[in-house]
């Protein structure tokens, strides 16, 4: 059920439950009150779902040296902190889908993965995005 959907129905519910709103000056009064509480559960509901929706959507890019080895301090901490911010966030790695760094990159986001997938406590969401590079020489 949408928020829409499930604040309108709040809203049937409190006229239902306190029977029909005359327009006197107490009636009134008690039906802008009615649409005040409703207009205010609804911008709540839609802002817990906005901010929601809107950390779902990061997506960091990862381009860099092709030449950085593995065993370099460089390459752990790049994994290191594709893997923090997957754990954190979801957030999607986009690389070239080279060497060095961007392959640090895709071996943080993928033991982020692996690991939530061995706990199947929480299955991680990111994903790993590809961009096809062209070098001018």
């Amino acid at each position: 059920m949408t928020i829409r959907r499930e604040v309108l129905s709040q809203v049937r519910a409190d006229i239902e439950e306190g029977g029909l709103v005359f327009l006197s000056r107490s009636g009134g009064r008690n039906a802008l009150n009615r649409l005040d509480r409703a207009r205010k559960r609804y911008e709540e509901a839609r802002r817990v779902v906005l901010y929601q929706q809107l950390i779902r959507r990061y997506r960091v890019d990862v381009f860099g040296s092709a030449r950085l080895e593995r065993e370099t301090d460089e390459f752990e901490f790049v994994t290191q902190l594709t893997k923090a911010l997957v754990k954190a966030r979801d957030v999607d790695i986009v690389t070239g889908g080279g060497p060095g760094v961007m392959e640090a990159a895709n071996l943080g986001l993928r033991q982020a993965v692996e690991v939530a997938g061995g706990r199947k406590k929480r299955k991680h969401k990111a994903r790993n995005i590809g961009e096809t590079i062209t070098l001018p020489f």
